[in-house]
């Protein structure tokens, strides 16, 4: 119902121990593409999570405990501001999970999450995740209070650059003239 979304804080249920995040993003193309693990910590036995993530199409969304089988999983976005929910088919009991993502999303047009623009007639691409705008990019608790790790690769095409605030640790040449920077 509308009155179980959070529209402030998320409930403090699981939070947020390590991020990965594999993109693939090609600024020529309308929409970009990524894989999302979020290593959480649940504090009781859960059958659904909130989380934030602001207009993307989820292609698959499954938990992952120690050795046993994933746990497919249902992803909605339920209010306009990004807060969605993920509902497990098997309970997750308290304890270390790995949540994981695989979505597409539409490149932003204005300055809000991963948006592109044509400069002298090239495209570039360009991230703004102030203040409520990383969930435009990739699934997460996009809250003040989680400060985590996040390891970052980004898939492009060769000859174009990808930037960050922390030093690329290696780029690999892959088919198809793409370069896969982490």
């Amino acid at each position: 119902t509308a009155a179980d979304i959070p529209i402030g804080e998320l409930p403090d249920v699981a939070r947020p121990t390590a991020y990965r995040l594999d993109l693939s993003i090609d600024p020529r193309q309308a929409d970009f593409s990524g894989i999302a693990e979020i290593d959480i910590e649940t504090k009781a036995p859960v059958t659904q999570l909130n989380l934030h993530g602001n207009g993307l199409k989820m292609l698959s969304a499954e938990a992952i405990t120690g050795r046993m089988a994933p746990n497919p999983a249902s992803y909605e976005q339920v209010h306009p501001t990004g807060v969605a929910v993920i509902r497990f088919q098997r309970p997750l009991a308290a304890g270390r999970h790995t949540l994981r993502f695989r979505y597409t999303a539409p490149f932003m047009t204005s300055t809000a999450g991963l948006y592109k623009a044509e400069v002298a007639g090239q495209p570039y691409s360009w991230t703004q995740f102030q203040a409520i705008d990383a969930r435009r990019v990739f699934p997460g608790f996009d809250e003040p209070r989680h400060k985590t790790p996040i390891h970052v690769q980004i898939t492009a095409p060769a000859g174009m650059k990808a930037f960050s605030n922390g030093p690329e640790t290696a780029a690999t040449a892959l088919p198809g003239g793409m370069v896969k920077h982490s």
